[in-house]
């Protein structure tokens, strides 16, 4: 990521990532630590997740500057102009972020 990094931070980095356990709703945890276990036996490898903070920490130490982060309830009504699944931020399994670099 340092390589793809410009002197006056031109460069857009948009990125997604999966949150960590105890970032999930209760309700949805046990069905998403069943899938985050299939994802991971399908793929032969550990999945990594990341908390917002550890990602802002992250976007921090590469000397980038946070654009926009959002959740799937944000995602959702972004693309359609309402929520039909996502009603609340809570249900979000994962976020999308993106940075200037």
């Amino acid at each position: 990521m340092r390589r793809f990094r410009t002197r006056n931070r031109t460069n857009l980095v948009l990125m997604d990532f999966a949150l960590p356990y105890e970032d999930v709703s209760p309700e949805l945890a046990p069905a998403y630590r069943r899938s985050i276990s299939s994802f991971e036996r399908m793929l032969n490898c550990r999945l990594f997740l990341y908390s917002r903070m550890q990602v802002f920490g992250i976007i921090d130490r590469l000397g980038g500057d946070v654009s926009t982060i959002d959740t799937m309830q944000d995602m959702e009504f972004k693309l359609k102009g309402h929520n039909e699944v996502y009603h609340d931020a809570a249900e979000s399994l994962m976020e999308v972020i993106s940075f200037y670099l």
